[in-house]
């Protein structure tokens, strides 16, 4: 039998002739007092950040802010909010609305422009201007929109 094996570690007392066993456990309290600062730190830093992008994201939607309270806290990104309103938004009388960011839909959105800012020309009117046009050019203008003609 080795003279390890009868080592306890019960044994130890701060009354040895050594200060370093009491040194240690004061070193160990004062490093988990450390830790737990810290971990309250994270957390309300967490939180802060959390409520930010919820707040966000619900404001951006134009949903009243007041909502992010029924919100699940595991609910953290952009995406997962944007995901949980999509899911729960007949629950608070919301309407979800198409992203705006897709191609298909910001080219509707230019030829609804284009449509709009036409102005309506009697044909009458536009019979008239061709045959008064002095030029070539006035002539292009007056078809095509420019004085080049037809754009190729």
């Amino acid at each position: 039998m080795s003279e390890n094996d009868e080592f306890d570690i019960d044994n130890l007392d701060d009354d040895s002739g050594t200060d370093v066993v009491r040194q240690l456990r004061k070193a160990y309290k004062a490093k988990q007092k450390e830790v737990d600062q810290l971990r309250k730190q994270v957390e309300e830093f967490s939180s802060a950040s959390r409520k930010s992008v919820v707040e966000g994201v619900l404001t951006e939607k134009g949903v009243d802010a007041r909502i992010s309270k029924f919100i699940p806290e595991s609910v953290t990104t952009v995406d997962e909010v944007e995901a949980w309103i999509g899911e729960n938004a007949d629950l608070f009388g919301l309407e979800t609305q198409p992203q705006g960011d897709s191609e298909e839909v910001q080219a509707a959105a230019r030829i609804a422009s284009v449509g709009s800012a036409a102005t309506a020309v009697d044909a009458g009117d536009l019979q008239t201007r061709i045959a008064n046009a002095q030029s070539q050019e006035e002539l292009n203008e007056i078809l095509f929109g420019n004085p080049h003609g037809p754009v190729k």
